[in-house]
């Protein structure tokens, strides 16, 4: 399986252009400035200060969850908890998760309705 996967990342790699890989680290860093940035919201703190704790405490939830626990349990929240408030972590945790399950679910939805439609 690692070489597997090993192969398809250099197959994929060695037809990434420099321009791509531009864009790429680009829209990655975008994206997770903006997901640091939705605790700014749940803290309602807008000024500078707000959005380097909002930064820190995002950063310190990615980082903490890479390390593997079963089902990804605690890391992240405690992360979290190194610079804002237990009120926030529960809060961004849920909006966290259901950003990523419900637009999944709906995904999941369409395909299954396709899928009884053509049978």
């Amino acid at each position: 399986l690692a070489a597997n996967i090993a192969r398809a990342f250099k197959s994929v790699s060695r037809r990434v252009g420099v321009v791509d890989l531009v864009y790429i680290v680009l829209l990655t860093s975008v994206s997770q400035v903006l997901q640091a940035a939705s605790l700014l919201a749940i803290m309602g703190v807008y000024a500078a200060r707000g959005l380097v704790a909002s930064m820190r405490a995002y950063f310190y939830s990615q980082s903490l969850s890479s390390i593997p626990t079963p089902g990804g349990a605690v890391t992240s929240e405690y992360g979290l908890s190194l610079v804002v408030d237990p009120e926030t972590v529960v809060s961004f945790r849920l909006v966290y998760a259901l950003v990523n399950i419900v637009p999944g679910l709906i995904i999941m939805l369409k395909a299954y309705t396709g899928k009884r439609g053509r049978v």
